[in-house]
């Protein structure tokens, strides 16, 4: 599978602190979101609006990367993965959020 990655390339950069990962835990969460937010994929950002005016919740995946593993994704040159916020736009929209951007298509 493209982009794919491995149990045990998840728990070897987890063992190192890179991520934050739980395998016990179903999906991390954003939680008590204003009605809306903005979301940043690289040098696009996304506008978020839920239905409720405040206390929102988000899952936002099984992993995290961790602070140093933030840091050390700006000095490397990392690259968005090609699909990868087409993905998760799918998912917020099948959620029935509503999205906006301040970009042109």
């Amino acid at each position: 599978m493209e982009n794919s990655i491995t149990f045990g390339e998840v728990k070897h950069m987890n063992d190192i602190g890179l991520l934050g990962f739980i395998p016990e835990l179903a999906e991390y969460k954003k939680m008590k979101i204003p009605k809306k937010i903005t979301f940043y994929y690289y040098n696009t950002s996304i506008i978020v609006e839920f239905m409720n005016e405040e206390n929102n919740e988000l899952e936002i995946g099984k992993v995290l990367l961790s602070k140093i593993g933030k840091e050390l994704a700006q000095i490397c040159d990392s690259k968005p993965i090609p699909g990868f916020l087409d993905y998760v736009i799918k998912r917020w929209l099948d959620k029935g959020l509503i999205l906006s951007s301040p970009y042109p298509s």
